[in-house]
């Protein structure tokens, strides 16, 4: 009697690996972010201002830049409620340099620096401070930006090898009801599918322009229909500054979420006070004097997304949004499970088993596991799941 892989599955989708993104280029940088509390620090933002480069780690902690010019740069690595750190690096010729770091929470010891009108809620003194300076920005904005939109999957064509029919099409629901009906084809028939749009932005006297947006980077062919998806996105099609400060936004003046946020304290950072607004889902860090917003954090439901902020011309404006989709995880029993007869598939057995039964599965499944086998190794003496994720980030460069 055989065991079939698709038995081991306990969970909605099953995926097995962490984005390997793009492949190795010239000179690359790349390394591992843990946090003081936690295993690993995902979804914090790394930059390197002077080359404008932005990315986002994944669930490990892992990130990665490729095709970097060779030189010495300051690498800086931020994370919602977490100190701001910084660290030079040097790039040297044809080489992949390695930077890993540990990030300290952000201690909210220091209170606010302004006395508040007898009785007023100090968040609400904050954000009316940021509505009226946002609405004199308003008048002078103007800038001149390049914004790059990046969308990954982590293994979404394991569907094919262990789907049934009927988990496909819920699977193509799910994704439809979320926004990703058009690249649903693409992660299910491509393995780490990493695909890069480029647009140049002006906005100048109330009107933005938008120009030649491209397919800047894809390690996967696109058909005509699929490079539209990308085109189409509305941040890289949208007023940057509305994307933080729109009234409609969840701490906007016309929407009624602003009312329930509250505040939780306040930190220094580059000279700067920087008070910590938090309403459910959503945290806003504001920067006092300025009263413009440095920092965002989301987490939702399924969705985690962190929005970093600078300074441009006297405007505080995004520089990165990364957001990660999360559709459920593999539980540790099953990486386990699968460590084993990935095992076994590197060490040349033709007819894996599993407690004593025989493992069905296809050619394709057999060589993703012997692939894999690393980094199953490597969670199974962790004892951590593996997530099931997409992710899209911004990073976004003014001239």
């Amino acid at each position: 009697q055989s065991y079939s892989i698709q038995k081991m599955r306990k969970h909605f989708l099953l995926f097995m690996l962490f984005c390997m993104t793009l492949s190795a280029s010239a000179q690359s940088l790349k390394g591992h972010i843990t946090l003081s509390d936690t295993l690993s620090g995902r979804y914090a933002t790394v930059s390197i201002p002077a080359l404008g480069e932005t990315t986002l780690t994944n669930e490990y902690g892992d990130w990665r830049f490729h095709s970097l010019p060779a030189g010495t740069y300051d690498v800086e690595f931020s994370r919602i409620n977490y100190a701001k750190q910084h660290a030079t690096v040097e790039i040297k010729e044809k080489q992949t340099a390695e930077l890993d770091i540990n990030m300290e929470l952000q201690p909210y010891n220091l209170p606010m620096a302004y006395a508040l009108p007898e009785g007023q809620d100090p968040a609400a003194f904050i954000l009316e401070k940021m509505w009226e300076q946002s609405d004199k920005n308003s008048q002078d904005l103007a800038y001149d930006a390049t914004v790059a939109f990046t969308f990954s999957s982590y293994n979404c064509d394991i569907l094919d090898s262990f789907l049934s029919p009927f988990q496909k099409r819920l699977f193509k629901f799910v994704s439809k009801t979320m926004g990703f009906k058009g690249i649903v084809n693409i992660i299910m028939k491509n393995t780490e599918p990493v695909v890069t749009t480029e647009q140049s932005q002006s906005f100048r006297n109330g009107k933005l322009t938008c120009n030649g947006c491209r397919i800047a980077n894809s390690n996967v062919e696109l058909t005509d229909s699929e490079r539209e998806f990308f085109f189409k996105d509305d941040v890289l099609n949208g007023n940057l500054f509305n994307k933080i400060y729109g009234p409609k936004m969840p701490w906007g003046r016309k929407n009624k979420m602003h009312k329930k946020f509250r505040y939780v304290g306040s930190y220094l950072e580059d000279g700067n006070y920087i008070d910590v607004l938090r309403n459910g889902a959503y945290t806003i860090h504001i920067v006092e004097d300025d009263w413009q917003i440095i920092k965002i954090r989301k987490a939702e439901f399924m969705d985690v997304s962190n929005t970093i902020c600078q300074k441009i011309d006297g405007i505080y404006l995004p520089t990165s949004i990364s957001t990660r989709t999360e559709y459920g995880t593999m539980p540790p029993e099953q990486v386990k499970t699968l460590a084993e007869v990935a095992k076994q598939i590197v060490e040349g057995v033709q007819k894996p088993t599993y407690e004593g039964k025989d493992v069905q599965m296809s050619e394709k499944t057999s060589k993703r596991l012997k692939k894999m086998y690393p980094m199953l190794e490597r969670l199974e003496k962790k004892g951590e799941g593996i997530p099931v994720s997409m992710g899209i980030s911004y990073s976004i460069r003014y001239r």
